[in-house]
């Protein structure tokens, strides 16, 4: 039998030292970047109920599952834009502006083939929510470009 108290699971990695410190000024310039056009810093848990991550009845195949003590199915985070979207939706909102948010955060694949593929990885971006319009549409994709010209 294999012992596994010295072994990461397959997909995943130990971070540490210059990597971990090139990492952390990355994170740190993008969130500046994010903040400076005026987007607020969100983070939601790593862990959500599935259903958030469900479609038509059918659970998606790339999802980390869990139960909890009490027998709830639950997911890691899968995709940061789902759990924004039900923070949004769960939070009492009087206001029919534009709301601004901004994140970093670790997120877990299952892909179907593992070919060397991280299953944790860390995702980046803005979400604008209220309606949608040509010049909100170009101002992510102009906040994009300025992320990536901060970490170069």
């Amino acid at each position: 039998m294999k012992n596994y108290k010295l072994h990461v699971p397959e997909g995943f990695k130990d971070t540490y030292g210059y990597e971990m410190q090139i990492k952390k000024e990355i994170e740190n310039r993008v969130l500046g970047c994010f903040n400076h056009y005026g987007y607020t810093h969100i983070k939601t848990p790593t862990v959500e109920y599935i259903d958030l991550y469900t479609e038509n009845g059918l659970q998606k195949p790339d999802l980390y599952n869990l139960i909890n003590r009490q027998g709830e199915v639950l997911s890691l985070c899968n995709d940061m834009t789902k759990s924004i979207a039900r923070f949004v939706a769960s939070k009492s909102n009087d206001s029919f502006g534009i709301e601004r948010y901004s994140y970093i955060a670790d997120t877990f694949r299952y892909p179907r083939l593992y070919q060397g593929k991280n299953h944790q990885f860390l995702q980046a971006g803005v979400e604008l929510i209220g309606k949608s319009n040509e010049y909100l549409d170009a101002e992510a994709i102009y906040l994009a470009y300025m992320a990536l010209n901060h970490v170069m």
